[in-house]
């Protein structure tokens, strides 16, 4: 389960540079799909129905891979973390602001 300083450290990750470490603690499927349970830098996330989920093994390799690890895990934040919190009024001012940041640059 993700706590509070799981979010505060992925919110912290503002480019793909910043992230240092990934640790895959399981992959299974649901409903078909691709699903994870990942560390980065620390911090719990799950990367939840994805028809591939190479990039959490190629990060290093391929700059793609990391571009693409970087923003699957704001997606993932923002999507099954930030939103609800933001819609239940749990939502801090920096989660707020970074929900705000978030959707300016991908729901312009």
């Amino acid at each position: 389960m993700q706590t509070q300083n799981d979010i505060e450290t992925l919110m912290r990750i503002k480019s793909a540079d910043d992230i240092a470490s990934v640790e895959v603690e399981n992959y299974y499927t649901d409903d078909y799909q691709q699903c994870a349970d990942v560390r980065i830098n620390g911090a719990y996330i799950e990367f939840l129905w994805f028809d591939n989920l190479g990039f959490l093994e190629y990060w290093q390799d391929s700059a793609k891979a990391k571009a693409d690890l970087f923003h699957n895990m704001q997606h993932m934040l923002y999507c099954h973390c930030i939103e609800h919190k933001c819609m239940d009024g749990e939502a801090t001012k920096e989660m707020e602001e970074w929900a705000d940041a978030y959707n300016a640059k991908y729901n312009a």
